[in-house]
């Protein structure tokens, strides 16, 4: 924990990525602390767009607190995850018929 702890301090987008994870559900020894959820996933996010866990946790978070429930947002981090997954299939589709060109 301490090293994950570290990690993040450091910068490091999926260390933050997990520990959003472990404040929000307050695992591994730590007291579930919804703020600092947030800000870790944020962080996560604003070091690397296409990190999907951090996208998905914050679409989470956006999606349950009604207090401070944003639409426009909630899409936005879906969306942001969802076209991540999007550009590994059309990547994915490129390879394939270059591989395909070389066969022939």
């Amino acid at each position: 924990n301490e090293l994950l702890l570290e990690a993040a301090n450091l910068g490091y987008a999926k260390a933050n990525s997990d520990l959003s994870k472990v404040f929000k559900f307050g695992f591994g020894g730590f007291e579930e602390d919804l703020g600092e959820a947030y800000s870790r996933a944020s962080v996560a996010f604003a070091i690397d767009r296409s990190n999907e866990d951090a996208a998905k946790m914050l679409a989470i978070m956006f999606h349950e607190n009604a207090s401070e429930y944003s639409p426009y947002l909630a899409c936005y981090y879906a969306n942001m995850r969802q076209i991540k997954i999007s550009r590994k299939a059309r990547v994915a589709s490129i390879l394939t018929s270059i591989a395909q060109r070389f066969r022939n």
